[in-house]
Parts: C-alpha cells; sequence; structure tokens
C-alpha cells in the first residue's frame, strides 16, 4: 500500500455507525423504518419458503429486553462461553439427544446450519431444570413465539401460534429425559445465534438478581446450564476501534502489515 495512512482515515466506531444508518436511508428511502429493513433483508441470512421463494431471515424483535439482550457486556459473556454453548447446542440437536450420542457434529452443524427444533429446546429446558424451576412452559412459548421466532409461514403460525403444540409436546411428554424427541410437520428450529438470544432471554428475565445484566447471564450459565466458570485471566478482548487501527509506523501502513492486520481480524 504506497504512501503513509493518516488518522483521518480511520474508522471509528462513530462513524461506522453513521455510514451504516446514511446507507440504510438510501437503500430503503421509503421505507419507514429504513435501518431495519437493511439489517433484515441484507444482513440477515436468507431462509427458503416451502415453495423454494428466498425470504429475509429472522431477526430479534426490537423489545425492551433486546437492547440489553444485544449490549456489549451481553456479547462479551456469549463469546466468553462460545465452546460450551456449542457442545450444548450439539448435545440437545434431536439427532444428538435421541442417539444419546454425537451423530452430527459441531462442524457439520454449522456447514449445513442445522436448527434445533423447538421441542428439542423444551427437552433441553426440563432436562436442565429450567422447567419449572425458573420459568414454566407458558412463558417459554411466549419467548420462543413472540421474541425470538415469529412466524414466516403458516405451518409455523399454526405450530406456534394457533395450536400452541409446545404446551401439548409438555403435556405429554411425561418422561423428557428418556423418551425421544421427534420433529412435527411445520416444526420451526432456532439456529445457534437464535438459540443464544433464547438463552439470554431467560437468563435475564428469569434468572439472576444482579443490577448488571452480564453478570446474570454468566450466573445462569454458570449454576443452571451447568458450564465450567472461565478464569477473568483468560478474558481478553479488544476494543472494536482496535481492530481497524493500523499499527504506528512512521513508514505507513505497508503490504506486510496489512497482511498481519488482516490475520489478527
Amino acid at each position: 500500500m504506497d504512501g503513509e495512512l493518516e488518522n483521518r482515515f480511520v474508522l471509528t466506531n462513530h462513524n461506522f455507525f453513521l455510514a451504516l444508518y446514511n446507507l440504510a436511508r438510501a437503500l430503503f428511502a421509503h421505507d419507514e423504518k429504513p435501518f431495519e429493513s437493511m439489517f433484515a433483508q441484507l444482513l440477515t441470512e436468507k431462509m427458503e419458503t416451502h415453495d423454494k421463494e428466498l425470504v429475509g431471515g429472522r431477526s430479534p424483535q426490537l423489545k425492551e429486553n433486546t437492547h440489553i439482550i444485544l449490549s456489549e457486556d451481553s456479547i462479551k459473556m456469549y463469546l466468553t462461553y462460545l465452546d460450551q454453548l456449542k457442545s450444548l447446542f450439539t448435545r440437545f440437536i434431536h439427532r444428538n439427544f435421541n442417539a444419546k450420542k454425537k451423530i452430527q457434529s459441531w462442524k457439520e452443524i454449522e456447514e449445513k446450519k442445522v436448527q434445533m427444533v423447538v421441542s428439542a429446546f423444551l427437552k433441553m429446558c426440563r432436562v436442565k431444570h429450567m422447567i419449572p424451576s425458573l420459568l414454566n412452559i407458558e412463558t417459554l412459548q411466549s419467548f420462543i413465539a413472540q421474541h425470538v421466532l415469529t412466524p414466516m409461514n403458516n405451518e409455523e403460525y399454526d405450530f406456534l401460534m394457533e395450536k400452541k403444540q409446545l404446551l401439548n409436546i409438555y403435556a405429554e411428554d411425561i418422561n423428557p429425559q428418556e423418551s425421544q424427541c421427534l420433529p412435527e410437520d411445520g416444526e420451526p428450529g432456532l439456529l445457534f445465534h437464535e438459540f443464544i438470544i433464547l438463552l439470554g432471554l431467560i437468563a435475564i428475565n428469569c434468572s439472576g438478581t444482579s443490577a448488571n445484566e452480564d453478570v446474570n447471564i454468566e450466573n445462569f450459565f454458570v449454576d443452571t446450564l451447568g458450564f465450567t466458570k472461565i478464569p477473568e485471566e483468560k478474558r481478553k478482548f479488544k476494543a472494536f476501534d482496535d481492530y481497524l487501527k493500523p499499527p504506528k509506523s512512521k513508514k505507513g501502513l505497508g503490504v506486510t502489515d496489512a497482511d498481519e492486520l488482516i490475520k489478527q481480524i
């Protein structure tokens, strides 16, 4: 890269979000909420409907708790326990739960974007004694249907809203630790990031009394889900701007330095 890279060309945190906001206004000028429209249509993964049409993927409902669940401190806590969250998700994918062994690895789940059907999440809640200790089945039904997995087609609407099928599955499953998890037609599933959001929602609404929500999330992970607590010395995070600022050099940022910076990202 020729020439010196001056500080005025560094994209700061404020300018980054300002650029996103202006881009949304340009692309979705006629929408009432242009930023949300851009987020839903461009920055979320497309999903295929039953008639093979690609539609914008789900994004969390912007309710009172959404900003807490997706705050910087909360996200740091998810990253701290990311490996254990992956293991939990892998364990309770219905094929693995039914076989009592790992049929699908995390690598396969990640590559194929395997979802955890909501009845498998219900299994997990009962095996981990979240139900009825922290919340009841009606609350879980509400969290899933109204906050995380708002229905995207008629089948999902019937399952979650019309029939409230999770309540029936809960009532009929008298031995949740041993019975099989058998997904029903039209049953929606959680992608991994939706799984984390739902856990965060449960943590801040049903667990903990600390004024710091990230503390409540960690206590929920450790005390309820049985995660191994991560020592403080192993929690090292870079600030967002640290990834954008080049290494200080009188000669500017050369090609070799740029390659090293990209590797860090």
